[in-house]
């Protein structure tokens, strides 16, 4: 009986890591300038246009 790993395998032919990473980027990035020009008030507008652009 085989267990499933605990830690998935970077996969180089599956792409699946390369679209979750782009979606982490496209939503960390917006965050992170609200959130260095003091302005969160505006960060669910951010996530929610960063989640529209992809």
């Amino acid at each position: 009986m085989t267990t499933a790993p605990l830690i998935p395998r970077l996969d180089p032919e599956r792409l699946d890591w390369e679209a979750a990473a782009r979606a982490a980027l496209a939503t960390a990035v917006p965050l992170l300038t609200l959130y260095f020009v003091d302005r969160l008030d505006l960060a669910m507008y951010a996530s929610f246009a960063a989640f529209t652009a992809l």
